[in-house]
């Protein structure tokens, strides 16, 4: 492992320790890892670290040929570590607010708009949770985090704990 890589991997460490120990810090990991659900736990602990502002986070070349938006000169990438066949290696994620529309259109984020909260709702308690039938969506969400981070174990690589022990120590 480089030294680079041996260097973002103790900011991995060092930035776990820290979010399972504060409140707040965990708090406001959750926040930012709502918006890059599609980076593995570890890749979006080092999102955290790096950027605890991020919100919508792509690699050059993703914001580049699928998204139509030009990374900023000077701007710095968050180092993320990839497995690859034989050895870890960075990579590198920018976020959204690191690059500008060649067309000058706005980068519109995700969200849950309130007039589909029922439906939505509806759907994940028939789905996953029936015995929650009378809980609001926000009420559903929450009973449904911790029961399936009950099933999530976190990487050895980054501590013993299961998910739920963490959400009910630090959350609740």
């Amino acid at each position: 492992m480089s030294d680079k890589t041996q260097g973002v991997y103790k900011l991995f460490q060092d930035t776990a320790r820290d979010i399972i120990s504060d409140e707040e810090k965990w708090k406001s990991f959750l926040k930012v890892i709502a918006w890059s659900y599609k980076y593995s736990f570890e890749q979006q602990l080092l999102i955290y670290a790096q950027r605890p502002t991020a919100r919508a986070c792509a690699t050059y070349d993703i914001w580049a040929k699928k998204l139509h938006r030009n990374v900023k000169r000077g701007s710095k990438g968050i180092a993320l570590i990839v497995q690859g066949k034989n050895t870890m290696y960075l990579e590198h994620v920018f976020d959204v607010s690191d690059t500008v529309s060649r067309e000058k259109n706005p980068f519109n984020l995700w969200e849950i708009r309130s007039d589909v909260h029922e439906e939505l709702r509806n759907y994940l308690i028939d789905k996953y949770a029936p015995e929650l039938e009378h809980a609001s969506l926000y009420e559903a969400l929450k009973e449904m985090i911790a029961t399936f981070s009950d099933e999530i174990v976190i990487s050895e690589r980054l501590t013993r704990f299961k998910a739920s022990d963490l959400y009910k120590k630090n959350i609740r």
